[in-house]
């Protein structure tokens, strides 16, 4: 029964955190340099990333229960993650790459660097031409962890041992180690990070979702209270200076964030999610969201700084960004992300003799082929 559970409440989980990024992004954005100076930027915002690191932890271990020392299995799973992840961001790396080349006036960050380029189709941490640890999307400094975390649960599978309890101790001392880490040991070393708990915390929450007394015994009320209590402590965190929560994100965003993480799932049955249908879409099109944002907003956010606007007017003009950078992440998902991993799949599946007219899943089934982290 566990196997075919679906976690709608997680799908939705995407579509919100894309929402929190994409808030904050396009504040920071309009506030940066000479732009609005009313409007505050909401730097609890932030938290969806941890959402996502612990829902991507989730997500790899639910999906993979039972089946971790299956022979060759390694193989499906990096292959699918690498379709997930890579088709995409190449896609919208060399859109920016060429709007940088063409129109750098429209593009943040306008300074190129051979290095940079390469590292950043790599997921490969990078300097930039400012010398900041980021990949020409900015906002693929994320995948970079996603894609470390992704080999190191690939090698477990490799060599037949359960990933989260292998993974569990080794990325508690890559995070601690990561507590000291100065610019002198490389980009490459951005990786170790405290960041990595909370793939951690994700994978013990899918642990938590599979047992009895977890969905049984805790009370509707209890999870709500748990909910209300993460999603207040997100918007208090913008009680403290920005750099301490950057500092400190792990703990400011990230237990928050695994509270809201893990009522959700608590809360999984219990409420008809599946009636909720433009956040389920939303959660669909979240990657696409995430990643499309940061680039085609830009030009937007460069236009609109060029006005002056009352308080009520930069509430607007920020709502009204934030709304076309929903609707441009959720026309990509439908009209490009989608066809393009459902092909992808079908040609993979026709290659490896195991093509049997197979048709994509439908949306909500979290590590499904379309939906899958």
């Amino acid at each position: 029964m566990d196997e075919k559970r679906k976690f709608l409440g997680v799908q939705i989980l995407r579509g919100f955190a894309a929402l929190l990024v994409i808030s904050f992004h396009v504040a920071w954005n309009l506030q940066d340099g000479n732009g609005f100076t009313r409007l505050s930027v909401p730097y609890f915002g932030n938290g969806g990333v941890d959402l996502f690191f612990l829902i991507s932890g989730f997500v790899i271990v639910w999906t993979t229960r039972g089946s971790w020392q299956v022979q060759g299995v390694w193989r499906t799973f990096l292959e699918k993650r690498l379709i997930r992840i890579i088709p995409l961001y190449w896609l919208l790396t060399s859109v920016k790459i060429a709007i940088i080349l063409i129109v750098p006036f429209m593009a943040r960050n306008s300074t190129l660097t051979v290095w940079n380029s390469v590292a950043s189709f790599l997921l490969i941490p990078s300097f930039n031409g400012q010398h900041d640890i980021l990949p020409v999307i900015s906002a693929g400094w994320t995948l970079c962890f996603e894609m470390f975390f992704y080999y190191a649960f690939t090698l477990c599978l490799v060599l037949r041992v359960r990933p989260d309890r292998a993974l569990t101790p080794i990325f508690i001392v890559l995070a601690a180690v990561g507590c000291f880490r100065t610019p002198g040991w490389g980009a490459e070393a951005r990786v170790l990070d405290p960041l990595l708990l909370e793939f951690v915390a994700g994978m013990w929450i899918a642990e938590l979702a599979g047992r009895q007394w977890f969905r049984y015994r805790i009370g509707t009320l209890d999870l709500c209270a748990l909910l209300g209590s993460g999603c207040v402590g997100l918007m208090l965190s913008d009680l403290l200076p920005p750099q301490s929560a950057y500092t400190y994100r792990v703990i400011v965003w990230g237990i928050p964030s695994a509270a809201i993480m893990l009522s959700v799932v608590g809360l999984e049955g219990r409420i008809a999610m599946q009636r909720l249908r433009i956040p389920l879409i939303l959660g669909d099109a979240s990657y696409s969201i995430y990643l499309v944002h940061v680039v085609l907003l830009s030009p937007v956010i460069a236009l609109a700084k060029r006005y002056q606007f009352s308080l009520p007017g930069e509430l607007a003009v920020f709502a009204a960004i934030v709304l076309l950078g929903l609707l441009a992440g959720t026309a990509t998902y439908y009209l490009i992300e989608r066809p393009m991993m459902t092909a992808l799949r079908y040609v993979m599946l026709y290659g490896s003799g195991l093509f049997q007219n197979r048709v994509a899943p439908k949306s909500g089934v979290v590590g499904s082929e379309i939906n899958g982290s």
